[in-house]
């Protein structure tokens, strides 16, 4: 995967989606990154970093891809309104997007 498509991808999947559930303030940083195992597969992991704390998460590898830019959104929407109520600046609350 080349760095176009990687800022592609916190362009219109990452980024938006942190930016619905943390605020200016919370949101420090965001990236994609890829590793390919011992096998050549390519995987894909997401990163944010708020207030400090940082989520992670593998986002594809063709044996867990997704059918659409949406669903893959919404995989990444649940883990972080996990996440976040797990952090210490949003602990216990349930955040929705918007």
């Amino acid at each position: 995967m080349d760095s176009t498509v990687r800022e592609r991808m916190v362009a219109e999947v990452l980024e938006p989606v942190a930016r619905t559930l943390l605020s200016e303030d919370e949101l420090e940083f965001l990236a994609l990154t890829t590793s390919v195992d011992r096998d050549g597969i390519t995987w894909l992991f997401g990163s944010i970093t708020a207030c400090g704390e940082v989520w992670e998460a593998h986002l594809w590898h063709p044996h867990i891809g997704y059918d659409s830019i949406a669903t893959l959104c919404a995989v990444i929407e649940d883990s972080l309104i996990d996440w976040i109520s797990e952090t210490r600046f949003g602990w216990g609350q349930l955040r929705h997007p918007g």
